[in-house]
């Protein structure tokens, strides 16, 4: 870590602390060279732990807090760190305290406490507290505080070209002939490790294994692209499942009976004058909303019979009509699906807010033509091999899924339905709520 002279602390506050002070370049420059020069960094990415000149992309000097933020601890050793530029910029200026300073706050109030910290801290931290790395080349959370988790999601560890570049990392680093050569030059404890390493290196079938399934899968740019950028939208694996997806298909089917029920549902709780007068007859209802009838198929058949058959104060005739011309139109429609949807509202939401977010995505959709039928279902298939470490990567279940959201949502959904079903699951929620 390098240590600020006293003259070039002046130096910088002379500057405002502006890390893109041109005058500042040269110390710029010691700074990384002193991070590189750190046996204990050993030129490595902070976050993924690869070379810092090969990586997944070469990198630099890494603000832990992000100097757009806290613009006074840009130049404070104790932020910087070295990271590859994939890991950066994954990091972007995500907020790393878990509370904010106060707008006065000054050079010397910088963090000191591991706790202070949402993510693993490269120099407060010992980065094996919280981050394991399973098998080479998947990265999981291990801490009571989820700081590694964290870690993980703020620098997009899960990538899996990142585990192709591990892979390379381990071939090299780990082969047989070199893990002799090390032993030659290796002390003490050193030498046992080396041997443990040897034998994995002689019982590998099963990470060879998986090791090529890795790198097939890589070898389809688009898909990886269109994963990483999946794997951004919180709660995708939980939400977008198969099931919640065939419980949207059943609102899409029933797309036109519901827009009738809402245009009823709607027409009939903006008669306030009616409602009080229906709440004796205890109409079925489909569920229950304080102060408005959602009624059900039954009850729309009773409120017929009662607007044919009884006087009903401040009714006027013309409304009467309209709801009678309504409960027509429902009578035509089969009401069969009606309670299942009206009581699964909360997930067709969740569904439709993740899919906007999908077609929302600009670098997704521009790398949709490089997708096929073909490519996704052989995908499957090499993900498959590697489905029993999903655990430890969300992006293999979403990989293993990409064939399915392939069909169901980038080429099999309508997009002018999908933004009609989203408008009308919005106005049926908001009655609902």
């Amino acid at each position: 870590m390098y240590i600020l002279t006293r003259e070039e602390e002046d130096l910088v506050q002379s500057y405002n602390h502006n890390w893109d002070q041109e005058n500042l370049s040269f110390l710029k420059k010691r700074i990384k060279r002193a991070l590189i020069n750190d046996p204990i960094k050993d030129e490595i990415c902070y976050y993924c732990k690869s070379p810092i000149d090969t990586g997944t992309t070469p990198g630099d000097i890494e603000h832990i807090i992000h100097k757009s933020t806290y613009t006074l601890f840009s130049f404070v050793p104790r932020n910087l760190t070295l990271a590859c530029d994939r890991c950066n910029t994954s990091k972007g200026a995500k907020d790393v305290l878990l509370q904010s300073l106060p707008s006065t706050y000054a050079v010397n109030n910088y963090p000191m406490n591991s706790r202070d910290y949402k993510i693993v801290h490269a120099h407060i931290d010992r980065y094996e507290d919280f981050i394991k790395i399973q098998n080479y080349i998947f990265f999981v959370g291990i801490d009571q505080y989820d700081k590694g988790v964290n870690t993980i999601k703020y620098c997009s560890l899960n990538r899996l070209d990142l585990a192709l570049s591990k892979i390379k990392q381990v071939k090299n680093c780990f082969g047989i002939a070199n893990s002799v050569k090390n032993i030659l030059k290796a002390k003490g404890n050193r030498i046992q490790q080396i041997l443990t390493e040897i034998e994995h290196q002689l019982s590998r079938s099963s990470r060879e294994e998986m090791f090529k399934s890795i790198v097939d899968i890589n070898k389809e740019e688009s898909a990886i692209i269109i994963t990483n950028h999946l794997e951004k939208i919180d709660n995708l694996t939980t939400h977008l499942t198969r099931k919640n997806i065939e419980v949207y298909k059943r609102f899409l089917t029933a797309f036109s009976v519901m827009k009738n029920y809402y245009d009823f549902v709607t027409y009939l709780n903006s008669l306030s004058m009616l409602i009080p007068q229906l709440i004796p007859y205890n109409l079925e209802k489909v569920c229950r909303v304080p102060g408005k009838l959602m009624l059900n198929k039954n009850g729309i058949v009773e409120l017929e019979i009662i607007l044919n058959t009884q006087t009903l104060k401040y009714l006027q005739k013309t409304s009467k009509i309209k709801l009678l011309d309504h409960i027509n139109h429902l009578k035509a429609d089969d009401l069969t699906e009606l309670n299942f949807i009206l009581n699964n509202m909360d997930i067709i939401i969740s569904v439709i807010n993740i899919i906007r977010l999908i077609f929302n995505d600009q670098i997704i959709i521009r790398h949709l033509p490089g997708l096929d039928a073909v490519i996704v279902r052989k995908l499957r298939e090499d993900v498959q091999n590697v489905y029993k470490y999903a655990s430890f990567n969300p992006q293999i279940v979403i990989m293993h899924n990409l064939e399915y959201y392939y069909h169901e949502i980038f080429t099999g959904m309508d997009r002018d339905l999908f933004n009609n079903s989203k408008k009308l699951a919005g106005q049926i929620d908001a009655i609902i709520k």
